[in-house]
């Protein structure tokens, strides 16, 4: 009774764990002497049908998996003819209905013989679950991995995008990674315009013919397929070409005929917007379900165009000027240097578009832009193989190469009847030919003081502009160099000082301020000759000769024992723009060698000719050399706060204009306050000029300004004067 029982609870715990037992001959049939009831659960088939199926006989029962039991009954005899005691192998037993169960077995031959044919146990271990299991864990890993080289590979060719702005130089080597990553034959990057679609890039595993000049302006519609997934930024997969004919005949054709089996896409996305595509042909099956590295390369390809775009177009703006088109003051300055000393002709053209500023006063700053745009048209039209430079606000340089004398004067006599035929364009033109290129900024020089000539031609034929407010032709003879040049050596002009004084009226510098004496001896104001200065671009003798008049003045003030005070000196856009600017000013200060913190550089803020880049620079070499710098006129149009940030300025002279109605005015007076905090923060003084009252003073000091210049304190004086009032003995 206790060994049924024993039966019973060891037949329950084998069938709880899937365990057969059985027992065979080992004859040619591998007869079955015996088997458990799980074994018989686990074929599927109960005993008796067993035995009518297959007469005991395991040779018949593992026909359905002849291989598994060719190699069972190898490892059986192996095992027997070695007397080893046990063996052991995976295999398939088959079951009921065709299926087949992964078992473990394990032999173990017995002592006992029937008939002489040696017995053998053997035990069969259900795997299927196990086996199952370890599967999944194998294709998990298989996955993982996989997951862990594309995202590898994804970082080398993010990085291979990081380490150049130039994409046509990784873009092979890109593709190349991707491709062969995949096993592709072909991957590529398709760029989508106007209804076009292009083949810009491209890489071909071995023994693929490239179809990118087969790809060239192709028909988007060609897509149709695909195109509105594009559109919409969504990823495209066609793992079987085939399946595609019949719906959509023309893609179809279009890729059978390029061999391309299956294809992957990703779209390249800006703004919302997909701009292309970069997709792969023919990877495989396992990259068909798998878009992450496409669609991850895709995004930063896409950031890549947009950075080749924005540098596209800073190389061109650093180039090229906005407005007309034509080449600006920085490829002018490169092409200068790369022309000098070039056995070559050249032909120089400079024209200056008259009357600019009257244009932008009364017309405005918008009809002001279509007469400039006209200028460049003529220019462009008339010198088409020359190249043309917009290198001031109303200036143009042209240079031609290799044009004979001859040719460029009937060009020059084309270009001027152009601007006698414009009804908008009037220009002032200068031109001369060389035939080689030594010292050819002498030759610049030549090519500006005849367009000066030019333009002294019209001013005195147009006396109604209001360019000039003094237009007799005392003061527009002093557009010629060599009439300017004799009225400073005759000591016409003069040098007036206004000073400068802290809120305690304590002196805290002056401003160099020019006035010119006419042959009778009426004293004329800059407003009056200065720009006619400027127009003929003579205004640089000017500049530099009140320059060095200050720093005359402030080397006697020292060797007489004078307390010295800083004096700021205005230089016009035109002096700053010289190529020589800092050398000329360095050479004049040698010659007096004071130092340089009295010396303070006055720029104009307002002048929209100067460019923020150019000032910025300008000042920076200024203030390299040990000069000071102080921004002159500040609000009086607009305000430039990036120079608060980028330049590294002493003093900020605000404009007279935010005086007017100060006392009534909160807003001027909370601007002011906001300025002057600004500046304190960036350890610079405002000073404030046109002060005139002493209720602006009051309110200008309870705002905490460091200085002020006006009629309230002093007028432009001379400088005996000045010295009389201010400038004590030690």
């Amino acid at each position: 009774m206790n060994t049924q029982i024993w039966k019973e609870d060891t037949e329950n715990q084998l069938g709880a764990m899937r365990i057969g037992v059985c027992k065979y001959l080992l004859n040619e049939e591998f007869s079955t002497l015996w088997a458990n009831d799980t074994f018989y659960t686990m074929c599927g088939y109960s005993e008796e049908e067993y035995h009518i199926l297959f007469h005991d006989s395991a040779t018949l029962f593992f026909q359905q998996t002849p291989k598994d039991f060719e190699k069972l009954k190898e490892i059986v005899e192996h095992a027997y003819r070695n007397k080893s005691q046990q063996y052991e192998c995976f295999c398939r037993l088959p079951v009921k209905g065709g299926s087949c169960l992964r078992i473990h077995m394990t032999g173990t031959f017995a002592e006992e013989q029937i008939d002489g044919i040696p017995v053998v146990y053997v035990v069969y271990t259900d795997v299927e679950d196990m086996m199952r299991i370890r599967q999944n864990l194998e294709q998990e890993h298989e996955r993982l991995n996989l997951a862990l080289q594309m995202e590898m590979k994804t970082v080398a060719c993010i990085r291979l995008m990081y380490i150049s702005n130039d994409m046509q130089s990784y873009m092979d080597q890109l593709l190349k990674e991707i491709g062969e990553f995949m096993h592709a034959e072909r991957a590529y990057v398709f760029e989508l315009q106007n209804g076009c679609m292009n083949n810009t890039y491209e890489w071909c595993s071995d023994g693929v013919e490239s179809s990118m000049e087969f790809c060239q302006n192709m028909d988007v519609e060609l897509l149709a397929i695909w195109k509105d997934f594009i559109e919409q930024g969504k990823n495209v997969s066609i793992p079987d070409v085939e399946r595609i004919q019949k719906s959509f005949p023309q893609t179809y054709e279009v890729l059978h005929v390029q061999n391309i089996h299956s294809i992957a896409l990703s779209p390249i996305v800006q703004n919302n917007k997909s701009i292309g595509f970069i997709g792969v042909d023919n990877p495989a099956p396992d990259y068909m379900r798998n878009f992450s590295m496409l669609e991850t390369i895709s995004y930063f390809m896409s950031v890549a165009m947009e950075k080749k775009d924005l540098n596209d177009r800073l190389l061109h703006n650093s180039y090229y000027d906005d407005l007309t088109g034509v080449y600006n003051r920085n490829r002018y300055l490169q092409d200068l240097n790369q022309l000098n000393g070039r056995q070559i002709p050249l032909g120089i053209v400079y024209m200056d578009i008259n009357g600019l500023k009257d244009i932008n006063d009364h017309l405005g700053h918008t009809y002001g832009d279509k007469v400039l745009t006209e200028g460049a048209s003529i220019l462009k039209k008339v010198f088409n193989t020359g190249a043309i430079y917009r290198i001031g606000g109303d200036e143009f340089v042209v240079f031609v190469q290799g044009m004979q004398e001859q040719e460029f004067l009937e060009q020059v006599g084309i270009l001027k009847q152009a601007i006698i035929g414009s009804a908008n364009c009037k220009g002032a033109i200068g031109h001369i030919w060389t035939s080689t290129c030594q010292d050819i900024s002498s030759r610049i020089t030549d090519a500006d003081e005849y367009m000066y000539q030019d333009k002294m031609q019209f001013y005195r034929k147009n006396p109604n502009s209001n360019r000039y407010r003094c237009c007799n032709d005392t003061v527009l003879q002093l557009a010629d160099r060599s009439v300017l040049m004799q009225a400073l050596e005759n000591q016409r002009f003069e040098v007036y000082l206004q000073p400068k004084v802290n809120f305690r009226k304590e002196l805290i510098g002056g401003e160099a301020l020019i006035r010119y004496h006419d042959e009778t001896g009426t004293l004329i104001m800059p407003n009056e000759f200065i720009p006619s200065l400027e127009e003929a671009r003579t205004i640089r003798y000017l500049d530099f000769f009140a320059f060095e008049q200050v720093c005359r003045l402030l080397s006697r003030w020292h060797a007489e024992g004078r307390r010295l005070t800083p004096l700021s000196v205005n230089f016009s856009r035109y002096t700053l723009r010289m190529a020589d600017f800092l050398g000329e000013l360095e050479r004049i200060w040698g010659n007096y060698n004071v130092p340089k913190q009295y010396l303070e550089i006055e720029i104009i803020e307002n002048d929209e000719s100067l460019d923020n880049e150019f000032l910025i620079m300008i000042m920076e070499r200024i203030k390299r050399q040990g000069y000071s710098i102080s921004i002159d006129d500040f609000g009086a149009r607009y305000s430039n706060m990036a120079l608060f940030i980028n330049a590294q300025l002493d003093t900020l002279k605000l404009d007279r204009s935010m005086m007017q109605d100060l006392q009534n005015n909160r807003r001027s007076q909370m601007l002011i306050s906001s300025l002057v905090q600004i500046c304190h923060n960036l350890q610079m003084q405002l000073i404030v000029e046109g002060v005139e009252t002493k209720e602006q003073f009051d309110i200008l000091k309870q705002l905490d300004c460091d200085g002020l210049q006006g009629y309230l304190i002093d007028r432009p004086i001379p400088v005996s004067m000045f010295e009389q009032k201010y400038i004590k003995q030690k």
